[in-house]
């Protein structure tokens, strides 16, 4: 039958898959929703053939640099934000600092996109794996304090079903075989 040390392997496994799901890892995996749908895009606002622009800049002051750095590529105007809703995602990986994105940072952009007119401003993301729950991170770095002083609605995405999303002008090119 079972031995003593295979019982306790199977009671080990299900409180690993008890654990897991409950930081929403495997719920993720095998609760997916079947919903599909296109990218929500609005008319008119998306450039996708414009080729990709990156603007760099450095500075003391958090705003003033991030304002010099959208300038370099032509400046939040280019955005229209006034009366829509923006996510600003951040890189939460876990509850540490580096890679992790500065809340300086995180409460600056909320502030600037406010000030250029944005009617509500989200920010979200979901924390690596075996670092979940996102808004727990958020919390030990810093981002949900300065999110939510700046106005901003802070989220999490494991906190919401997945949507599988067709992207037809994506082209998948294997770089190693």
């Amino acid at each position: 039958m079972f031995t003593r040390r295979g019982i306790i392997i199977i009671l080990f496994i299900v409180a690993a898959a008890v654990a897991f799901w409950k930081r929403g890892l495997i719920k993720h995996l095998f609760s997916r929703s079947r919903e599909k749908a296109g990218p929500r895009m609005t008319t008119g606002d998306n450039k996708q053939t414009a080729p990709t622009r990156v603007g760099v800049a450095g500075g003391e002051a958090v705003e003033a640099t991030i304002r010099g750095a959208v300038d370099l590529i032509g400046g939040f105007g280019q955005l229209q934000l006034e009366g829509k809703t923006v996510l600003v995602k951040p890189n939460v990986v876990a509850a540490k600092p580096p890679p992790t994105t500065s809340p300086q940072v995180v409460g600056a952009v909320v502030r600037i996109l406010y000030e250029e007119g944005a009617k509500q401003v989200y920010v979200g993301d979901m924390s690596a794996a075996m670092h979940l729950n996102t808004i727990r991170n958020m919390e030990a770095i810093g981002i949900k304090q300065a999110a939510e002083k700046a106005g901003a609605k802070v989220i999490a995405f494991e906190d919401y079903d997945w949507v599988e999303v067709e992207t037809p002008q994506v082209s998948f090119k294997r770089l190693f075989a």
